[in-house]
């Protein structure tokens, strides 16, 4: 039995699994990306309601399956507030889950028991720095040297 992180992007997911690994978390499975482009791009405008409601399909299907204990999932906080981005969540997980009890902190676990009466608990994280921002914005706040590249990078993603 495996715990199952949900993360943003596949940048975010290579960061995590060496994150994961790292700290040896031996109980963590990082399922797929939510916005799982080839090249990323079209994931540069924010989260799509529809994958993410998508990979929650994907969770019901696999948990009449096999249990999986505890459901984490860490998005981007980007430019919305704490609250609009729990309401934008819970609307997705309300589309799958009907019966799920709202998530209302974010590193909090929320129980949701299934038809099969199995019991899989959800928690969330935005990652932010300040209330806005992303993964890339909180490595670029604890970075120990020069940055010039990153930054570089980043200004061409948003020209």
């Amino acid at each position: 039995m495996s715990n199952l992180l949900i993360v943003e992007s596949k940048n975010d997911k290579i960061f995590i699994e060496a994150l994961v690994q790292y700290l040896n978390f031996t109980k963590i499975q990082l399922d797929k990306p939510i916005c799982f482009e080839e090249d990323d791009y079209k994931c540069l405008q924010g989260l799509d309601q529809a994958k993410l409601t998508s990979t929650f399909e994907e969770i019901k299907a696999t948990i009449r399956k096999k249990a999986i204990p505890k459901v984490g999932i860490i998005i981007d906080q980007d430019s919305d507030t704490k609250t609009e981005r729990l309401n934008w969540l819970n609307d997705c997980l309300k589309n799958v889950y009907p019966e799920a009890e709202d998530i209302r902190e974010t590193s909090q676990l929320y129980r949701l028991t299934t038809i099969e009466d199995q019991i899989t608990e959800f928690a969330c994280y935005f990652t932010n720095v300040d209330g806005q921002g992303k993964l890339e914005t909180v490595l670029k706040k604890i970075k120990s040297q020069d940055s010039t590249y990153a930054d570089c990078l980043e200004d061409w993603r948003n020209c």
